[in-house]
């Protein structure tokens, strides 16, 4: 009898769950991701919890969390690296005691959300980039490093041609592509414009200027003469499907989010005279999966505080980072990679990936199981339309997040 093919594993290392990984038994293979080879070198087994570096039953460090949690006037649930299941239940024990949570990458997701609140957003999925599109426009850096098969993907010369006819084509506007971005390109047209990537909000309101006729007098725009400009400009707009791609959380310059709302503003002129798209890249360690929970439980995607039986939601105030200096205690969740703790004052209650190296011994430290190695759950993509199954992949006796979550969560109803 043929055997049968090997079933699809989904990749839940980066915000583009990549699902064409394949079950190899015990040698999962990375495909040559970078991010996913750490990922799949995190230990299977953690040592078990330890309060203050002393090991402990795992039931003796849940009754510990919860005697700090019950002592807290200002706690913070941050990181939010999990599953849905895990983000479900953070939420639930933020509400019981009164917490502040954020998600660690929300600076970049709050880049875009923000923008999209006050404009709304001409999105694209990614199997819309990679089926329809012909001219991929990357704005800013590369964003390869924390995507790193996007192109191998999603837009490349091995993909059928897009759907509607059309060349595929990139254009790296503000920054050149790195080497292995060429390589995974193959043999695509590829055009740079370098630019003052600080600037970038100046550089696209300037080409929406031109896309839509409009006339201003400047020689040159964040580095790049008015004459590239104007070429640049007409390469947008002869594309059939054209997608222009950014990572936010890159964009860490001053006003980021203008730079997003300029980039919008382009896409919509463009949109008068062909078909043109937003592919934002967001979303590592389940970041769109935390937006979707929290906006599905409370009708506000993170930065919320459950206060005095109240719910607030501040897109500035509440963000982790700005919250750590009024915490009095830290919930750190990060279950997909060995993300250590930000410094902090207070106590820490840890529930990270095995092996996580910490600068000094959390107060309560409970390892727990990869999504999608140690144990099954569901993770949303980058483009935040698309939630994928993850299976586990090993034998593991690591707890789920979640379970440990709603163990702390049961252990103050008593």
């Amino acid at each position: 009898m043929a055997e049968e093919p090997a079933a699809p594993v989904a990749c839940p290392f980066c915000g583009l769950a990549c699902d064409d990984f394949f079950d190899l038994g015990d040698d999962l293979d990375s495909k040559g991701c970078g991010l996913a080879a750490e990922g799949l070198a995190i230990p299977a087994e953690g040592g078990g919890p330890r309060l203050a570096g002393g090991a402990v039953a795992l039931d003796q460090a849940v009754t510990a969390a919860a005697k700090l949690l019950r002592g807290s006037a200002a706690p913070l649930i941050a990181g939010l690296g999990s599953d849905v299941d895990g983000l479900r239940a953070a939420l639930a024990l933020a509400e019981r005691v009164g917490a502040t949570v954020d998600h660690l990458a929300s600076d970049g997701l709050f880049r875009n959300l923000s923008v999209l609140r006050r404009k709304g957003m001409i999105a694209l999925t990614l199997g819309e980039l990679r089926s329809r599109c012909d001219l991929l426009v990357v704005i800013g850096a590369d964003p390869r490093p924390g995507f790193p098969r996007f192109y191998q993907r999603w837009f490349n010369a091995s993909l059928p041609a897009p759907i509607g006819g059309g060349t595929r084509r990139v254009l790296f506007l503000g920054a050149e592509p790195l080497p292995e971005t060429r390589a995974d390109l193959g043999e695509i047209p590829i055009a740079v414009v370098p630019g003052e990537i600080s600037r970038l909000a100046e550089l696209a309101l300037g080409l929406r200027s031109l896309v839509a006729g409009d006339y201003f007098s400047a020689g040159s725009i964040a580095g790049v003469s008015r004459n590239v400009l104007t070429d640049v400009a007409q390469r947008l707009g002869a594309a059939r499907f054209g997608a222009a791609a950014w990572a936010a959380e890159a964009f860490t310059f001053p006003h980021g989010d203008i730079a997003v709302s300029a980039l919008l503003d382009l896409i919509r002129a463009l949109n008068r005279t062909t078909r043109f798209g937003a592919v934002p890249l967001t979303g590592r360690d389940n970041g769109m999966g935390a937006v979707q929970v929290a906006t599905w439980q409370t009708g506000y995607p993170l930065r919320l505080a459950f206060e005095a039986g109240t719910l607030r939601h501040d897109p500035t105030h509440l963000s982790w980072r700005y919250r750590l200096a009024q915490a009095d205690l830290l919930v750190w969740l990060s279950s997909f990679r060995r993300e250590p703790p930000p410094p902090f004052d207070g106590p820490v209650i840890a529930l990270t990936a095995p092996g996580t190296a910490f600068a000094a011994p959390p107060a309560v430290c409970i390892p727990v199981g990869v999504p999608g190695l140690d144990h099954a759950g569901d993770v949303f993509r980058s483009d935040g339309v698309v939630a994928l199954r993850l299976a586990r992949r090993r034998p593991s006796t690591l707890p789920r997040a979640a379970e440990v979550l709603q163990a702390m969560n049961e252990a103050l109803a008593c």
